[in-house]
């Protein structure tokens, strides 16, 4: 293995500026708690809601979605936040495909309040799952949702003795994490030796298939194409993007072995993502929050929103993949039986 110090996956340098970082957008959003902007936004959020009760309510009459109780789980999760439940649907779908490397006690990095990791804890038969996150208030949270121990810590510094679980799984975190050569060599050292490493991740391809850059790079307008996937990355703090090559090398230098790379999550499934999530594109008009608010009063509502959303997330997770039409990664790796760490 090479050593420690040199650096494989490289952050980019992101930068900010006003009203494209995340603060920014969240000062964007919060004018939308303004009149009348706050109406707008609400009756904006109704209106959506409507025309996706609409299609799933076709989708139902014409038996082309058969939603499980995992979907109307994240239904309930995600019903103010419908792209949510099909992106994680997507995931778990993924990683439960692994359920052979989740034996044993497990570490969720990033685990956040729980519900995710709680999922995935029956779809693969997880027995013992314990979380770390940055936020120290999800503690309760993922006690709720079933997991052993929480540890508020960052994934490159965990709190944990080394040798100590007998996988590592990451969700769509990895991406967000500053220095992720620390996180990766914390998740060797906390592996036992033959130990799996299992996450999810944006490929490359999720940069270029993001509905604005690709019309741009479609209209030949590649600078501003290159520009619109800056400000992405700067919006979802995204510093890594690799590919299925830079993956297996860099995770071998690191000290893994078995490094396997597969294509996941479809052009398609990332376009009806996107369409979903367009209230992040007018924030002044963002009405997720204010539809959570709403369905907290009118149980009826939540509930039929619910329902359509676990309709078209079930829908949307059923799509194929076609070759070299994905834009995330799955990737698994082994911490090798011998210790090489020299």
């Amino acid at each position: 293995m090479k050593h420690p110090s040199e650096t494989f996956f490289d952050p980019l340098a992101l930068g900010t500026y006003e009203g494209s970082d995340y603060a920014g957008l969240q000062r964007r959003i919060a004018r939308s708690n303004r009149f009348p902007l706050k109406l707008l936004a609400l009756t904006a959020g109704l209106l959506n809601g409507a025309v996706l009760a609409g299609l799933a309510a076709v989708l139902r009459l014409f038996g082309r979605s058969r939603p499980d109780s995992y979907d109307r789980e994240l239904g309930r999760l995600y019903f103010h936040v419908p792209e949510m439940a099909v992106h994680k649907r997507i995931e778990l779908d993924a990683l439960s495909a692994l359920a052979e490397k989740f034996g044993g006690r497990g570490l969720d990095v990033g685990c956040g309040n729980g519900f995710i990791g709680g999922l995935l804890k029956r779809m693969a038969s997880i027995g013992e799952l314990h979380g770390i996150d940055a936020v120290e208030s999800f503690a309760n949270d993922t006690a709720q949702n079933g997991y052993s121990g929480f540890a508020y810590a960052t994934a490159d510094k965990i709190p944990l003795d080394a040798c100590s679980f007998d996988f590592v799984v990451s969700i769509c975190v990895v991406e967000h994490i500053l220095d992720l050569d620390g996180a990766l060599r914390e998740a060797r050292r906390l592996l036992k030796p033959g130990g799996a490493l299992v996450l999810t991740t944006p490929a490359p391809e999720f940069r270029s298939s993001s509905m604005d850059v690709a019309l741009c790079a479609r209209l030949g307008l590649h600078q501003r194409a290159e520009a619109a996937a800056r400000r992405r990355d700067r919006v979802s703090q995204h510093f890594h993007y690799a590919t299925a090559d830079q993956w297996r090398k860099n995770l071998e230098a690191i000290g893994f072995d078995d490094v396997k790379v597969t294509p996941f999550f479809s052009r398609q499934q990332l376009f009806a993502y996107e369409l979903m999530n367009w209230p992040a594109r007018l924030p002044e008009l963002y009405f997720p929050d204010k539809v959570w608010l709403l369905g907290q009063r009118l149980t009826p509502l939540m509930h039929g929103l619910s329902w359509s959303t676990a309709v078209i997330g079930a829908w949307v997770a059923t799509w194929g993949v076609p070759d070299g039409g994905h834009t995330h990664w799955l990737v698994s790796a082994r911490r090798p039986l011998a210790n090489n760490l020299s």
